[in-house]
């Protein structure tokens, strides 16, 4: 099992993100935030258009990378 940045939906996260938006699990207030995970069966993140812990803290220091992953996230979503 693995943290997968960026895959949860609101109120649907594992625990505090790096983020520091909240501190308990489901209480993420948005989706596809790169701040919050999801723990994920090993080898699956990244089919999921997740991300890794240092790509999350690397796009979380730009609020513009930050709004266009999660546009990203959203369009994949609806198929």
């Amino acid at each position: 099992m693995e943290k997968c940045f960026g895959i949860a939906t609101a109120h649907h996260n594992d625990c505090a993100g790096i983020s520091g938006l909240h501190s308990c699990k489901g209480t993420t207030p948005a989706n596809y935030n790169p701040g919050d995970f999801r723990v994920v069966p090993t080898g699956t993140c990244e089919k999921m258009g997740g991300l890794d812990m240092a790509q999350a803290k690397a796009i979380l220091k730009n609020p513009a990378k930050v709004k266009a992953f999660e546009a990203k996230m959203e369009e994949k979503a609806k198929g």
